[in-house]
């Protein structure tokens, strides 16, 4: 399970535009890596700038296509992209919706629904303190990414086994 921004792209804020959309170092390599070891991806993003009214559901999913075609070029690929448009200070909202957003377990929930995942062999990769409260709230292993963890370091330190990953 991979955050979007600050993970697979720089986090400029409400990224939703692909002119705004900046590869992280690494993260075609550690997607194919997944791939290629029969693991399945799916980001796991707030987009809270949609229930701020910045941009539309579409303008995400677009992006998203985007990101799948570029992926796809490199041998590499996303299972699913799950959004959280949640924002408090919109009330058109159901608690169905609000229970998607990060830290809240409801995209975790849907992937694990959805499809048949080995919950105690996944990953949750981000950069933020709500990735890693959603990670303890699905009891699934939590990796940071921050300036001194990056992509490329974490990919240097990843041995997939039949069992987990070993960092």
């Amino acid at each position: 399970f991979l955050d979007r921004d600050g993970v697979i792209n720089e986090d400029y804020g409400y990224v939703h535009k692909k002119k705004n959309f900046v590869w992280k170092k690494g993260i075609f390599n550690l997607i194919k890596l997944f791939n290629d070891n029969n693991y399945y991806v799916f980001v796991i993003s707030n987009q809270s700038g949609i229930g701020r009214g910045y941009y539309k559901t579409s303008d995400v999913n677009d992006l998203h296509n985007w990101v799948q075609k570029k992926l796809t070029e490199r041998g590499a690929h996303i299972d699913k992209f799950y959004i959280a448009p949640y924002f408090s200070g919109n009330r058109k909202f159901k608690e169905k919706e609000k229970k998607l957003r990060k830290p809240n377990t409801g995209m975790i929930d849907l992937a694990l629904k959805e499809w048949n995942v080995n919950k105690k062999n996944s990953v949750i990769i981000g950069d933020q303190k709500s990735d890693e409260q959603l990670a303890k709230n699905t009891k699934i292993n939590f990796i940071m990414v921050s300036k001194k963890n990056t992509l490329k370091k974490i990919l240097t330190k990843i041995k997939i086994s039949t069992s987990w990953f070993i960092i």
